[in-house]
């Protein structure tokens, strides 16, 4: 038999006749059989290694999230605050006018968030600030809605957690400081933000409120407090 005909026979199913009830019907010549057991055990591998990938990617990011804590700002902590908010600004290329970039109290976050119905909070890695955020009242508002203010992280920092972590430490304290809503101001190529701010219950409005100061920003959300 030439190496063509074999190749035929493996691929091909068998005719065979049942003699007891006169059915014909089909089955696999046993070269097929081997040939989808080979198939079947390569793709149980290849389940395999995804599968122990995604638990090892699991475990890395625990033993990360071990190492991370979200806690409310200390005097000390302002020049690396200030230093993280300007990477991530100037990361968009938003570190310009217009933008939380030139805020004066950038580099006095301890200070101005010390006010009342306001609080900052930061995000570390081993003890690094890696990013933060913070809440205050909306200037130019009422007094019933709050402003979502300098929430940011380092590109190493994301996917931690951590934007969960200073979300759920902060509303809270929001609901607390007698607050309805809660507005933000942001750009819609911060996408992990965004999604982040909508998983939170925040809706996308047509419009700025208040007057921020932030006239560069393009995309605007809120969200009703004590609201899931």
């Amino acid at each position: 038999m030439t190496r063509k005909k074999v190749l035929k026979v493996v691929a091909e199913p068998v005719q065979r006749h049942d003699s007891k009830n006169g059915a014909s019907f089909q089955t696999l010549h046993t070269g097929h059989l081997l040939a989808a057991n080979l198939k079947l055990t390569r793709l149980e591998q290849w389940s395999r290694t995804i599968l122990h990938a995604r638990i090892a990617l699991k475990c890395r990011k625990e033993m990360q999230m071990k190492n991370t804590r979200i806690r409310p700002i200390q005097a000390a902590d302002n020049a690396a605050t200030a230093a993280v908010i300007r990477q991530v600004l100037t990361e968009y290329g938003l570190n310009r006018q217009g933008f939380a970039f030139v805020d004066q109290e950038l580099d006095s976050l301890f200070e101005n968030y010390r006010a009342p119905r306001a609080a900052y909070f930061v995000a570390e890695v081993a003890g690094k600030i890696v990013g933060g955020a913070g809440f205050g009242p909306l200037l130019g508002g009422d007094e019933s809605t709050a402003e979502l203010k300098k929430m940011y992280l380092l590109p190493e920092a994301r996917g931690l957690g951590l934007g969960k972590g200073l979300m759920e430490a902060l509303l809270p304290l929001v609901q607390a400081g007698a607050y309805s809503r809660l507005y933000l101001e942001t750009m819609p190529e911060m996408k992990d933000a965004i999604r982040i701010y909508e998983k939170y219950g925040f809706e996308a409005l047509a419009r700025p409120i208040g007057d921020t100061g932030h006239h560069g920003c393009q995309a605007f959300y809120v969200r009703s407090i004590g609201s899931a």
